[in-house]
């Protein structure tokens, strides 16, 4: 038995294409607050640590410690700060039943 496989990627590619650019800006406020989170966990916090603190990097520390952000660059950063968190989601995504979705696919016998 043969089966034929219809995949659409043009919804999935329009949608990528309308996502806009990251600011750079902005990744760089959510790397200052992962670098501080990383020194103060890892108790490695030196003179110089201190004197490059700023309002923007305890605010982006914040961001990425609270549940209330759910900007992928946001995600993104809480995951490279929290390998375990990311382990834990993996593991969650590959727990989920497999589902059909029409807007991506067709299978015919």
């Amino acid at each position: 038995m043969e089966r034929l496989l219809h995949l659409h990627w043009d919804r999935l590619v329009q949608a990528l294409r309308a996502m806009p650019d990251p600011d750079p800006t902005y990744l760089e406020f959510l790397q200052a607050g992962k670098t501080l989170l990383e020194h103060v966990r890892s108790q490695e916090f030196t003179n110089d640590d201190l004197w490059n603190l700023s309002t923007d990097a305890f605010r982006a520390a914040w961001r990425l410690l609270s549940d209330e952000e759910e900007d992928a660059a946001t995600v993104q950063t809480q995951f490279q700060a929290d390998e375990e968190a990311w382990s834990e989601f993996l593991a969650a995504v590959s727990r989920l039943p497999a589902r059909c979705d029409p807007s991506l696919g067709e299978e015919f016998l």
